[in-house]
């Protein structure tokens, strides 16, 4: 299996090869420049910009005017995809409306990025977006990727995430997995472990370029299920505000999403990191709680 490598695709909307694909940051970005890239290529293999209101009339309600989409033909990308993955960025142009009211508002420019990784398995998808989520993935992946994960690794880890952010099966083809994600939106939050206020946010942190809160909220929004050896015995246990290197250190499973409160024991709530430990007795491991920062022991028991 050959090595994955970081590609950049530069788009304002979700790669959907023979469908239209459109953003999501709190509004349509229209006039963005799209370079799209596959994983095993060096040199971009689709450029083009995404488009300007499609209603002959601005004042039209957002939704029927248009905008920010990107129209791609399946015999541009016929011959990518069989295997591998396109990673998509969005950078520049101007969001003209606001997603949530339906409104279009005074024009903001884009100065931020916005990325996806698209398998190409899912390149049919017919309704692809591009929002808060999918950069929050991308930022949690990264890292994988930069440490030359191999193209298999990277789509197993995106559907891992997948099935911590999503909760029922959008696309109806029997699993909960990433194309799920793909094809979800913040005009209807059931389907998602986040609410509406909490995607709202971070399509205002994706189109801000607010990398630390975007950090932040990779760390918050993951946990790491693995064995922890201590001096007092080997236990098992979920931690909290991990990414996926960091996870990796820990021979552990990453995935989005909270440490389940059934079977834990108890947990431990220091100040970088809340650890549940799903074996071990209540007393001693209480008593370890105390050498973490900031450590304070909670019992289930």
């Amino acid at each position: 299996m050959k090595k994955a490598t970081l590609r950049t695709i530069a788009a304002a909307g979700v790669l959907t090869l023979g469908a239209c694909a459109r953003v999501e940051l709190g509004g349509p970005i229209i006039g963005a420049t799209i370079s799209i890239f596959h994983s095993g290529e060096e040199e971009a293999i689709y450029t083009t910009t995404t488009t300007e209101w499609g209603g002959p009339n601005r004042k039209e309600a957002l939704l029927v005017a248009g905008g920010g989409f990107i129209d791609l033909r399946q015999e541009d990308f016929s011959q990518y995809t069989d295997s591998g993955y396109f990673i998509v960025t969005a950078a520049g142009g101007q969001r003209v409306g606001d997603d949530f009211s339906g409104m279009l508002t005074d024009a903001e420019d884009f100065t931020g990025e916005v990325h996806v990784i698209i398998p190409a398995r899912d390149a049919d998808i017919q309704t692809g977006r591009l929002n808060g989520l999918t950069e929050l993935v991308y930022q949690a992946v990264k890292p994988l990727i930069d440490n030359g994960a191999t193209e298999e690794e990277v789509i197993d880890t995106l559907d891992s995430i997948a099935a911590s952010l999503v909760t029922s099966d959008i696309t109806e083809d029997g699993e909960i997995n990433y194309r799920d994600l793909l094809v979800s939106s913040y005009y209807d939050a059931d389907p998602l472990q986040h609410t509406q206020d909490e995607l709202k946010a971070l399509a205002q942190a994706v189109f801000e370029g607010d990398a630390a809160m975007l950090a932040a909220e990779v760390k918050t929004l993951s946990v790491c299920n693995y064995t922890q050896t201590t001096p007092g015995g080997s236990f098992e246990v979920c931690e909290t505000a991990h990414d996926v290197a960091s996870c990796d250190a820990e021979s552990g499973t990453f995935a989005f999403g909270a440490c389940p409160l059934e079977g834990a024991v108890g947990v431990c709530d220091g100040t970088e990191s809340s650890t549940f430990y799903y074996s071990g007795e209540a007393s001693s491991l209480s008593f370890g709680c105390n050498f973490v920062p900031g450590g304070v022991w909670t019992s289930f028991e």
